[in-house]
């Protein structure tokens, strides 16, 4: 009997579905890092996608940004050993801070 971790892939594929589901789950490991990693700043970083290989992370905080810059290619590495090479860049964006 095959085990569900080797059918998943499978039926993914075949649905058309893979990309979606490993975008999904790099955004959601991403969090989980930032949050474990750089707890004190975790709460202005957002992951926001992962398409071609670019995973986009933003924040309305310098600070966030610049801790999280530091921190890139350790999680970048920690992302690729999970998911086989799926995160070529981690994109950094400062967005505006809508209460101003």
């Amino acid at each position: 009997m095959d085990r569900l971790s080797d059918l998943m892939p499978r039926v993914l594929s075949k649905k058309g579905l893979k990309s979606q589901a490993t975008a999904a789950l790099v955004t959601h490991r991403s969090t989980e890092w930032i949050s474990e990693h750089l707890a004190d700043v975790s709460g202005s970083i957002f992951v926001s996608r992962l398409k071609d290989g670019l995973l986009y992370i933003e924040s309305d905080c310098s600070n966030a940004v610049q801790e999280m810059a530091q921190k890139k290619d350790e999680l970048q590495k920690y992302l690729n050993e999970l998911q086989a090479d799926s995160v070529h860049d981690i994109i950094l964006q400062r967005t505006r801070n809508e209460a101003n």
